[in-house]
């Protein structure tokens, strides 16, 4: 790989980070400011301090992701959150009518590359 490549490379994952970043730090900022709604649109009343708390985790790692030079232990940092983030809405989805909507929107993916496959 010559030098032009892997340069432009650096640059587009260096463009990916920063967008990923403001990215989160709008998206933070929706789950923090916007916690009853989106609880009440996702039929999850009585969880607004964790989409809070979700907010301010998703700020933290935009905030990471603009800040530091290393990107990549942010990036990775900000997909750990987002799967525990997953796996504690999941479970806070039993017992919800809307449950059955969102599990098959979020595993359709899943389920038509296993068939593929």
């Amino acid at each position: 790989m010559d030098y032009e490549t892997q340069r432009n490379r650096q640059l587009l994952a260096k463009r990916a980070a920063t967008g990923l970043g403001w990215f989160s730090i709008g998206l933070g900022l929706t789950e923090l400011l916007c916690a009853r709604g989106l609880c009440r649109w996702m039929g999850m009343r009585g969880k607004e301090d964790l989409i809070r708390f979700y907010g301010v985790r998703e700020m933290a790692a935009g905030i990471g992701l603009l800040a530091a030079k290393e990107k990549a232990p942010w990036v990775w940092g900000r997909v750990g959150g987002d799967v525990l983030d997953i796996a504690t809405l999941a479970a806070a989805f039993e017992g919800n009518p809307i449950q059955r909507y969102f599990g098959r929107r979020s595993c359709a993916p899943f389920a038509k590359s296993r068939a593929s496959s």
